[in-house]
């Protein structure tokens, strides 16, 4: 027993004096605490075999859009593809996500992207975490690169609640002294009028709203950012997305054939003028700003009276016998409908269309010919009502179909 006990303790002693290994930094554990960990420490992101982890936002919790600049990045002679992987990176190290500390992202350091939305990847042990804060960035270049899914909750306002409910979308330069290019600026309005209308979003927040910070910048013009991505997606202090007129309204505003009052109204309800039918038309043959030969007698220096002209010349519009055009005069649906066939240059029909419009009316193949190629209806009477006046809205919603995209 002795003699065992004397081998047992020799070999103790000659296995100590043996040198170890060095330790080699992978088998240290992926996180050394869990409030501070580092972007080398975590190895490259597997997707989960099954379901997906994160759960998405339920359809109606989007309510906002939040605009930012990355500010640390000014224009400058750089790929902004490159720089966007680099700004990837840099949230990942610093917004990586540790969701097994459900306080993590009330601290001042691990801050996690999002609080108990995983991106749907997971690092060993379940830790998950997940890419850049934001869910766009709109590059100098004019391009948008596409951040976290527009279902996962990002953080990118400062205040979590906020967090919860909106997208964040980064211009990439800093505008405490410059504006966004026109290829940017425009790529922005186009991204943001989109997303407003597949969530029907309306409102438009920056990031100084929720903190102490210029973001996103100081000469950012965000008065007129604003509005025309609200022209763009078709809003209006009167018109929204639940009206049946909005789909028109939108199209025809993210072309600038239509736009607002000077006080900023759309008044769908209000019967359109001769004048704002030949304006809308103007804009959408795209017509040179020349002036054209004044055709009538009563419309010297009005507003409209280079559209006028212009589409009196291509025999778009006519004037009344005693040589007046009346351009404040409000339009008639039969009006309207001529109007509309000549700019399409439609054949006159003679198909009889509806039972209030004899084949003897002066506006008979014109309305006939309109209603063929689907840019008029009548009521659900079955009737046309030739001599009534046309909405604003119903104008818009006809010029739409006529247009065409």
């Amino acid at each position: 027993m002795k003699k065992t006990v004397f081998l047992f303790l020799t070999f103790l002693l000659i296995l100590s004096s043996i040198p170890s290994a060095p330790v080699n930094a992978m088998d240290e554990p992926v996180f050394a605490t869990i409030d501070q960990p580092h972007f080398f420490d975590i190895p490259p992101a597997q997707p989960q075999a099954g379901e997906w982890l994160y759960t998405p936002r339920a359809l109606g919790t989007i309510t906002e859009i939040v605009i930012h600049h990355s500010g640390s990045f000014p224009y400058g002679p750089y790929d902004d593809a490159v720089m966007v992987a680099g700004y990837t990176r840099y949230h990942q190290d610093l917004h990586c996500g540790i969701y097994d500390d459900p306080d993590s992202w009330n601290t001042t350091s691990g801050l996690p992207a999002q609080e108990g939305f995983p991106d749907g990847y997971s690092g060993p042990s379940g830790w998950d975490y997940n890419s850049i804060d934001y869910h766009y960035l709109i590059g100098t270049d004019g391009l948008v690169y596409k951040g976290r899914d527009e279902n996962t909750v990002g953080w990118q306002a400062s205040k979590w609640d906020v967090n919860l409910r909106s997208l964040g979308i980064c211009f990439v330069g800093d505008f405490d002294s410059q504006e966004p290019n026109s290829a940017q600026y425009g790529a922005g309005v186009r991204l943001v009028a989109d997303l407003a209308y597949k969530y029907h979003i309306t409102v438009f927040s920056r990031h100084s709203d929720y903190a102490a910070k210029s973001c996103p910048g100081y000469d950012f013009p965000w008065e007129r950012f604003v509005a025309d991505v609200k022209r763009q997606a078709g809003l209006y202090p009167d018109c929204t997305y639940t009206d049946w007129f909005h789909s028109a309204v939108m199209q025809l505003g993210r072309l600038h054939y239509i736009s607002g009052l000077p006080d900023g109204r759309l008044y769908p309800n209000a019967m359109i003028t001769r004048a704002e039918l030949c304006s809308i038309l103007y804009r959408i043959e795209e017509s040179p700003v020349v002036s054209y030969v004044d055709r009538f007698s009563d419309i010297k220096l009005h507003w409209a009276e280079n559209a006028i002209n212009f589409c009196a010349a291509f025999d778009f519009v006519t004037g009344y016998p005693n040589g007046f055009f009346y351009p404040d005069k409000p339009v008639t649906r039969a009006e309207a409908a001529t109007i509309i066939a000549r700019f399409k240059s439609l054949i006159p029909s003679m198909v009889v269309t509806f039972p209030d419009v004899p084949a003897d009316h002066w506006a008979f193949g014109q309305i006939s010919a309109a209603e063929n190629a689907g840019f008029v209806n009548g009521y659900p009477d079955g009737t046309f009502q030739p001599n009534g006046l046309m909405t604003r809205a119903e104008a818009f919603v006809i010029l739409d179909r006529a247009v065409g995209y």
